[in-house]
């Protein structure tokens, strides 16, 4: 057979290289709830800031923070996106837990949905209907002190424990009266529901924080993989802040959602890298109301001081850390 010109073997490694696998990229798996507050992960995967800081990075989807730290902890992943309050029921159970950073915050992540039909106009009439909730989320809390501001009691409403994804059909068959829930199934909620469902207006009583957290573990064999990681974060939610029109084109392909979400939502998030005192005030808080509620056994609050860790934060944006240790 005829030896090919050298010209040509060169420029058939050149391709070969071109399109080979990056074998040194580090690959990490990341749970992530779909949500709005995740926009940061999904820029970041879509521009290729994970890839630039090389990084090979898997988004694993999850229809809450709950879902996604247990995909963690079942060891599908190396890392999962969770709000404020699953970390605090862990808290209590495990050792291991840790928080790099909050990523964004909202004052009103969870929503009343109710139907029209149902002469439901205020939290005050809410007493007595059949109130659905994914128990052991933030939405969970959020309600608590929603009702507690209006004079009721939580303890002595009809609450359900249902997951988001069931609710919809739920309140389509009249089996609940009402649901207390996070984005996007709130907004899915109402689309549902038609002419029929609609949110009722609430003042905001708990500023919950989306986080990233990991295992003790994985975070000391990988310690230098966490730190690009949370550069191309950082790069992604300052890229949202300064191009917000093309972020939103992102979120709403990644989570197959309609222009109208936005317009219903994103004015709530807040997208910032930070590891603040307000965090653990707020894990401290939600400790005393689990134990008073009777929601946990264990009545000893764990120390949250030990469960946030600031170091990988610190190395890339240390003005963001203002925990007091």
């Amino acid at each position: 057979m005829k030896e090919l010109p050298a010209i040509f073997r060169i420029l058939a490694l050149l391709l070969a290289f071109a399109f080979a696998p990056d074998l040194s990229a580090s690959e990490l798996t990341i749970a992530v709830s779909t949500t709005g507050m995740s926009t940061p992960f999904y820029v970041a995967e879509k521009l290729g800031m994970f890839a630039q800081e090389g990084l090979k990075v898997k988004l694993l989807d999850c229809p809450s923070g709950s879902r996604c730290i247990k995909q963690m902890f079942d060891g599908k992943a190396q890392l999962a996106t969770v709000s404020d309050l699953p970390i605090m029921f862990n808290s209590f159970e495990r050792k291991d837990l840790v928080v790099l950073s909050t990523f964004c915050t909202t004052n009103f992540d969870t929503k009343l949905i109710v139907r029209k039909s149902g002469n439901i106009t205020s939290v005050k009439d809410l007493a007595g209907k059949r109130i659905a909730i994914p128990m052991g989320t933030s939405s969970q809390y959020a309600f608590d002190l929603i009702a507690l501001a209006e004079g009721l009691d939580p303890r002595s409403m009809g609450l359900i424990n249902m997951a988001p994804e069931d609710m919809p059909q739920a309140m389509l068959s009249h089996k609940i009266d009402a649901a207390a829930v996070f984005e996007p199934t709130a907004y899915k909620l109402v689309q549902e529901l038609g002419g029929e469902g609609q949110r009722l207006n609430i003042e905001s009583v708990h500023t919950l924080s989306f986080n990233l957290v990991t295992l003790k573990p994985s975070m000391n064999t990988r310690r230098d993989d966490m730190v690009r990681l949370m550069r191309a974060l950082d790069n992604a939610a300052l890229y949202i802040q300064g191009n917000q029109e093309k972020s939103k084109a992102i979120l709403l392909e990644h989570l197959k959602l309609e222009p109208a979400f936005i317009s219903w939502a994103w004015s709530d998030f807040r997208f910032n890298l930070v590891l603040s005192q307000s965090l653990l005030t707020s894990l401290e808080s939600e400790a005393r109301w689990a134990i008073r509620e009777n929601l946990i056994s264990n009545h000893q609050i764990p120390n949250f001081l030990d469960v946030l860790e600031p170091a990988i934060l610190r190395k890339v944006r240390p003005g963001s850390v203002t925990l007091v240790k």
